[in-house]
């Protein structure tokens, strides 16, 4: 049976009010029973859609009552946050869009509205990191291709098919694909989705907005990153920018950027470099490469990626442990 959607939002908004045990009472019953047009729980209980959806609404509203228990103000969002995040993390996404209702916002009676400014103001923005924010961006450029594939031909055909390599391999950056894909493998979520990989190159402004909502940022270093034509906007360097003054402006402390080099220093940076260029340099030295490519094995490749996506969810973790404290 299909859910119905305006028994579904009685119910949410009844238990947006009130606790199960508030429910549980003659007080509560009172209100189930005016809300559906019921003399009794008999008569309450012949509405098959009602059956199918006051279960599975009181059992979240008993886990967020359980979360929240003897908690007020600030311990008490940043529960009803852990909460939301475990219910994001596990991406049970009806249990997530349901709970955040429960809790609520300015337009009725309910948890939210009995907080202050401030803790309101620290679960919006937490929350919207949650909801929008992925776990890594990853900027790269396809401007050497096909020779950064040929470059690593063993590496890629050991893991993607010759056929689509063939295809592709004037068109898809496939070191670039690998690193995104056993990344988002260690369950990481990417701006980018593993098998449509696009770069800045080809879409541009739209990526721009997306830098500042990221935990972390890794970008793959290739020689020809830092020699754009004078009229050609370098996208790999805007990226970096875009999220290193968002960084900046936000858990400064947390180094939330991470570096691939398709080879050794000497080969990637130019003999000089200006400008705004050279602070990108100097940012990318004075963070720790993720690894040096050339010369790694697949397995070895693989091995580094992993240890990269372990720092990426503590990364994340510590950011989020801003607004959640001890309950994340």
């Amino acid at each position: 049976m299909t859910k119905d959607k305006d028994v579904e939002k009685k119910l949410i908004d009844f238990f947006s009010r009130h606790s199960v045990e508030e429910a549980k009472s003659e007080v509560g019953k009172g209100n189930l029973f005016k809300i559906f047009g019921a003399n009794d729980r008999d008569e309450l209980l012949e509405n098959e859609k009602y059956i199918q959806s006051y279960e599975p609404i009181k059992q979240l509203r008993q886990e967020l009552d359980a979360s929240i228990e003897n908690l007020s103000g600030l311990e008490q969002v940043q529960s009803c946050l852990a909460l939301l995040n475990v219910k994001k993390e596990s991406k049970e996404k009806e249990k997530f869009e349901i709970l955040t209702k429960l809790i609520g916002d300015d337009s009725k009676e309910c948890l939210y509205k009995s907080w202050d400014d401030k803790q309101q103001k620290l679960y919006r923005k937490a929350y919207l990191m949650i909801v929008h924010w992925n776990d890594f961006f990853f900027s790269y450029t396809n401007r050497n291709l096909p020779e950064t594939n040929h470059d690593f031909h063993e590496l890629i055909t050991h893991t993607f098919k010759q056929a689509d390599y063939e295809r592709d391999i004037n068109e898809i950056n496939y070191v670039a694909k690998f690193i995104v894909r056993r990344l988002t493998q260690n369950n990481l979520q990417a701006f980018f989705d593993q098998d449509k990989i696009k770069c800045g190159d080809t879409i541009q402004h739209e990526i721009l907005k997306h830098c500042k909502s990221c935990y972390t940022f890794v970008q793959l270093i290739e020689k020809q990153v830092f020699n754009y034509p004078d009229d050609k906007d370098n996208w790999c360097y805007l990226e970096f920018k875009e999220f290193d003054t968002g960084a900046k402006n936000n858990f400064e402390n947390e180094n939330r950027h991470y570096f691939f080099l398709t080879h050794k220093a000497e080969m990637v940076f130019p003999p000089i470099i200006h400008g705004d260029y050279k602070y990108w340099q100097n940012r990318i030295q004075e963070k720790k490469y993720v690894a040096i490519i050339h010369g790694l094995s697949n397995l070895e490749l693989r091995e580094k990626v992993d240890e990269l996506a372990k720092e990426i969810q503590n990364t994340k973790d510590n950011i989020l442990k801003n607004f959640l404290g001890d309950y994340i």
